[in-house]
Order: structure tokens, then sequence, then C-alpha cells
């Protein structure tokens, strides 16, 4: 067992389930007996801590949980500790984040527990990140102004070695091209029919979220479960009586040949929407009513990535097939009007990703 979910999930039992079951650090975890920041040394030791997880896998650092003496790493009491008022700890933790760290690691998630023994255990939750290396500047007086890198090992942190930062650097871009090989790749099976259940002709409006996280085995995720009684987490860009059912890749829902939702056990979702236009010859795309669909979407799958466990960043990628000859018509103040367009000159458009680095974002930025 370990914290493979969302961090607003996590509760004591979820913590007195490690000691129980002697789960020990690793990369993605590691266990702290207290929270000290309170001196230049201990806070430049909180940012190597955190950009180590950034640098590698991300992970969880659990304060307030007490290690084995004869077994270091082995947790053996949540003992937690006192904190006098949460909110002004956090904001602390969190300006002591955005200061000499370069470039900044975004969406550190924090969260504090009440034990029973009236103690808090404090949980701090680093994404991998999608722009690594990440460099701390040293405040100690002794090495003031040093610039360090620091990456998680197995059960600890380790300070990268400069032969090793060009492979860091390259290893981001790698992590890129992966991203936008598997796009391809899928588009590609889209575009030959190979699809999880079959669809109708028509323009396709194929939507993929992307976390970062999917291209690391070393992050485990739960698919959502499908009792979940809020449905329209899992509906296609179209259809609304979709309850999921398991797949070889995970989770799909779909709606009689005219859209699916492909939610993968890594985290990734593809949605993809044959559209037809209720004219029957026209071929105009009407953006405004497509717009408010995939905005919806875009909601309501960021949420069943929140559930399984996902941390972003999360790559957002739009594509459209089978367009050429299509004319894009618009929605103003909800009164479709129709310009003179030309016509779309090509068969396919694949817009560029874009990246939500939390989970509260507007999806019609």
């Amino acid at each position: 067992m370990s914290l493979h979910k969302a961090i607003e999930k996590i509760t004591e039992a979820d913590l007195q389930e490690l000691i129980e079951q002697k789960v020990g650090e690793g990369k993605t975890l590691d266990y702290k007996k207290t929270l000290n920041v309170d001196n230049d040394h201990t806070k430049d030791e909180f940012r190597r801590d955190i950009t180590s997880f950034a640098n590698a896998s991300g992970g969880d650092l659990i304060y307030g949980m007490k290690e084995k003496a004869d077994e270091p790493g082995i947790p053996e009491e949540l003992c937690g500790f006192e904190i006098q008022n949460i909110e002004a700890r956090k904001n602390q933790l969190t300006q002591i984040l955005d200061a000499h760290i370069r470039p900044r690691v975004p969406n550190v998630v924090m969260k504090e527990i009440l034990l029973s023994n009236g103690n808090y255990a404090f949980i701090v939750r680093i994404p991998q990140s999608y722009n690594k290396p990440h460099q701390v500047v040293i405040q100690e007086d002794k090495r003031k102004g040093d610039f360090q890198f620091w990456i998680r090992r197995e059960s600890n942190k380790a300070q990268i070695a400069v032969d090793e930062l060009r492979i860091a650097f390259t290893l981001g871009e790698t992590l890129r091209e992966k991203i936008r090989s598997f796009r391809m790749e899928r588009l590609g099976n889209i575009s030959s029919g190979v699809t999880p259940t079959s669809l109708r002709k028509g323009v396709k409006i194929i939507l993929h979220l992307i976390p970062i996280g999917a291209f690391d085995y070393t992050v485990k995720l739960q698919l959502p479960s499908r009792n979940n009684n809020l449905q329209i987490y899992y509906r296609p860009l179209v259809g609304w009586d979709t309850r999921p059912q398991p797949n070889f890749d995970g989770l799909l829902a779909a709606n009689e040949e005219q859209s699916y939702l492909q939610i993968f056990r890594d985290g990734v979702i593809e949605s993809v929407y044959s559209y037809v236009t209720l004219d029957t010859g026209s071929q105009d795309l009407r953006w405004g009513e497509l717009q408010s669909l995939i905005e919806e979407g875009l909601l309501n799958y960021v949420s069943i990535q929140k559930e399984m466990g996902v941390q972003p960043p999360i790559l957002i990628m739009l594509s459209l097939f089978d367009v050429q000859g299509y004319k894009v018509q618009g929605c103003k103040q909800n009164e479709l009007y129709w310009p003179d367009n030309p016509s779309l000159d090509r068969n396919e458009l694949i817009l560029p990703e874009q990246v939500i680095e939390q989970f509260e974002f507007d999806p019609k930025v």
C-alpha cells in the first residue's frame, strides 16, 4: 500500500496503514518526524527535498512520522506535531519555495491531517516537473550563493554531478518528444479507424489530456470507481448514458458510434467525437457549439484525473481530422453568425499543446 490517491482523500487511517504494512521510504516517498524551517540551513534543506522529488518522479513528503531506530526508512509511529496556525505555516512554506529555487516548482500541494492524539501530520506532494532540472540557490552563510541541483534516488536524495546535468536537461527534451510521439501514434490509429469502438463517418474532434507522469513507470494510479454516481465525469464529449466498461487500456465509455471516452491506466485521457452537421450536405463547423462541448469536457476529464491521483502539469491537445472543405463558423453573443469564411484547405488540424499546471483552471483561456 502507498499513497496512490488524491491528496485530498488521504486520512489518518491511510498513514497508519503505511506503518502496519511497513511501507519503507522510496523514490516517491519520504518520512520526517517534524517540520523545521526556522533558519537558513533548514530552509535550504526543505528546498533540497522539494527539488529532489521534482527533478525525479515527484512524490510525497510525510511530516510527523517517526522511523524505526534499527530500520531507517521504515515507519514506526504516527506521532505528528503541533501546528499553531496552519494557514500561516502553509504561506511560510510557499514563500520559502518561491524564493531561491530556479525555475520555481509549480503546483506543490500541502495538506494537514488532524490526528487522534491532537497533533497534526503534514503532507507535501510534489509533482514531477515538466521544466526540470530545478536548482537551489543556497542561503546558509557557509555556502551562500552556491547553486545546487538535487535528485531523488531510491530512498535518499543526492546532488546531481556536473556531468549528469547535461543528461538531466536532455531528459527534459526527451520527455516532450515522448509525449508528442504518443499523441501522433494515437492520431494515426484514429485516422486509420483503429479505435476502441467504431465511429461513424464525419469530422473527428480529438481531445487528449496527457499528464507528464504517464511516462514514468514508477508512478502508480488507481482507475476511478465505476460506481461513482457523478456519471457526467465519465461521458464522452457527446452522450449521457455511458457507464464506463473495463477494457485492456483502462475504462471505456462509448455512445453509439458517435463519441467515446478512453481512460488509460497511466492517467492519459482520450475523447473523440465524430461530428456530423445537422443540415444535410452542410459543411459548416459550428465552432460555438463545439467550443462549449470541449470546455465542459475538459473540466470533467481533469476531475477524473484528479480522482485517479494524477499530478499536474497536464498537456491538453486538440486535433481535428477530416475537415478539408469545411468552413469554421462562430458564435457571437449567443447568436450564430456566418461570415464568408474560406473553406479549410487541409484535412488535419493538429493544434499546439497547452499546459495546465494546476487543477483549477479556466478552460476558456
